[in-house]
């Protein structure tokens, strides 16, 4: 059995139980643990293949459809490259369904169906994306399957118009992308060409990649046209700047609309990378670039928020700014049950780090008050 073959199991796996959780969603427990088993053992066969190519190197490819008549097929084949990809994306969605589980206790109004199953037709995408080699029909299924998907997860929350819209938004941004991507094998493609025996469509990747040294010689400017095209589209995909600047904004809605006034403080190098946001989202700027101090935040939220009191949550080199300049006026503190201790090997964080106090300007605290959750204080 080859990786690739592993690979289309791991698939069956993603798309059967994406089928059985659909009547078990009623049990919010159940169809977390069918959604989770189906992708903890899709993400075991997809770490074995991804092994088996990274110590033995690739095996053969599979073609699972031929489609003639598109000069595509949809042929899968795992490399050393796309190995990576898929342990990366097994551990993920492996971590991710595991989280749902609890995590979905949240919404007790949603129907578990609009998310487990889109969940695991998702990481089937994902899964399909970085294996198959064909660049045009194979892909474009398989990047539909991965952004439709994609979409009813982000939408999931339906109540909220914000995210409908940002739902709505993603989906032309993803098929923007996808058109570009085709674009760019259309002006690349090459072939079809024998290698090794197998004769590969058009569009498949290695024929694209066997004919470039030829189209860098007699038409460099189709070439240069074709990855600009790869260029914008997998920028599109992947939100960098400035090709995410139109979808990627919207997936935040509480910066979008939100429900009281919001502060952003950065720097004038941060500022300069901010998009346009809702004009109840104000930015401060503190410092060129670099870390921003402690007492430059404070000044800031007070100065534009009008802010009285103002609650820190942050961590220790933070929490021991704002003590080395007095700002600090009250501690919550959370004392757990547990000794974990601290080595050069472990040198956990403390309550305060990154600033240390003579014994004579060390402050002193008073107890105001005291709470206790079972063995917590």
């Amino acid at each position: 059995m080859t990786a690739a073959t592993v690979m289309i199991a791991a698939f069956v796996v993603l798309l059967g139980g994406a089928l059985l959780v659909i009547p078990v969603s009623r049990n919010r427990l159940l169809a977390g643990q069918v959604a989770c088993g189906a992708t903890a053992l899709s993400g075991l066969l997809a770490i074995g293949a991804a092994v088996s190519v990274l110590a033995s190197g690739p095996g053969k490819a599979v073609t699972v459809w031929a489609l003639p008549q598109y000069a595509s097929a949809l042929r899968i084949y795992v490399d050393g490259l796309s190995a990576v990809f898929l342990l990366l994306i097994a551990v993920v969605s492996a971590l991710s369904a595991l989280y749902s589980i609890q995590y979905m206790e949240h919404y007790p109004d949603y129907g578990l169906y609009r998310y487990y199953p889109y969940f695991l037709l998702f990481v089937a995408g994902m899964y399909g994306i970085v294996i198959v080699t064909d660049l045009m029909a194979g892909f474009f299924l398989l990047w539909q399957l991965m952004t439709v998907s994609s979409y009813f997860l982000v939408r999931f929350e339906h109540k909220n118009r914000a995210n409908v819209r940002a739902a709505n938004r993603y989906l032309i941004a993803m098929e923007a992308a996808c058109a570009f991507i085709l674009l760019g094998a259309g002006l690349l493609a090459h072939g079809p060409i024998t290698l090794g025996g197998e004769t590969l469509m058009r569009y498949d990747f290695e024929a694209i990649s066997h004919g470039m040294p030829a189209l860098l010689q007699t038409g460099g400017s189709l070439a240069a046209a074709g990855m600009l095209c790869f260029l914008i589209g997998f920028g599109i995909k992947a939100g960098v700047w400035p090709f995410g600047q139109w979808w990627l904004p919207a997936a935040h809605p509480a910066l979008r609309q939100p429900e009281g006034d919001v502060l952003v403080i950065t720097t004038e190098e941060g500022a300069a990378r901010l998009p346009v946001m809702h004009p109840r989202v104000r930015v401060a700027v503190a410092g060129k670039a670099g870390e921003i101090p402690a007492g430059a935040i404070v000044e800031s939220v007070r100065t534009h928020l009008a802010a009285v009191t103002i609650l820190c949550e942050g961590g220790p080199l933070l929490f021991g700014q704002l003590l080395a300049g007095g700002w600090v006026d009250e501690l919550f503190l959370t004392v757990a049950p547990q000794l974990a201790g601290r080595s050069d090997q472990a040198p956990r964080p403390g309550v305060v780090a990154g600033t240390a106090f003579p014994p004579d300007e060390a402050a002193w605290l008073g107890l105001r008050s005291l709470r206790r959750s079972g063995d917590h204080l």
